[in-house]
């Protein structure tokens, strides 16, 4: 897939559990199957990043987000998985904060997953926009 161009690929789509760990990481590619990924994307600088969330899959990033202790375990067990399959960042895709609190602890989360990634990976944010 990255010799025809791809420039990212995501792994979609974890969820987060009410105690603010990663969940369903059945959806995972076995870790062999990533090392082969991982091996591609390294041959046309190619990025592979885990997806949270998604429809009907974001019932517990407010819960999560906007507990301090909850968030910070997400992160460790994030920054485990990230270094456990190789991947170079990560994409939220919560559907989507429904009051200022959860928008502005989107905003702690992004911040603090950006200072565990030390500038050396990518967070992105896949948003539907409610008018």
């Amino acid at each position: 897939a990255f010799q025809s161009g791809l420039t990212y690929l995501l792994f979609f789509s974890l969820e987060i559990s009410a105690s603010g760990e990663p969940s369903a990481l059945d959806r995972l590619p076995s870790k062999s199957d990533a090392q082969d990924a991982r091996r591609a994307a390294d041959k046309v600088g190619g990025k592979l990043l885990i997806s949270f969330g998604g429809n009907a899959r974001s019932q517990n990033f407010g819960e999560m987000a906007t507990s301090v202790t909850k968030r910070k375990r997400f992160l460790d067990k994030l920054e485990k998985l990230m270094k456990d399959y190789g991947f170079d960042g990560v994409d939220y895709n919560w559907e989507y904060p429904r009051n200022h609190q959860e928008w502005k602890a989107w905003g702690e989360l992004m911040r603090e997953t950006k200072e565990l990634l030390e500038g050396h990976g990518t967070v992105t944010f896949t948003m539907y926009l409610d008018p």
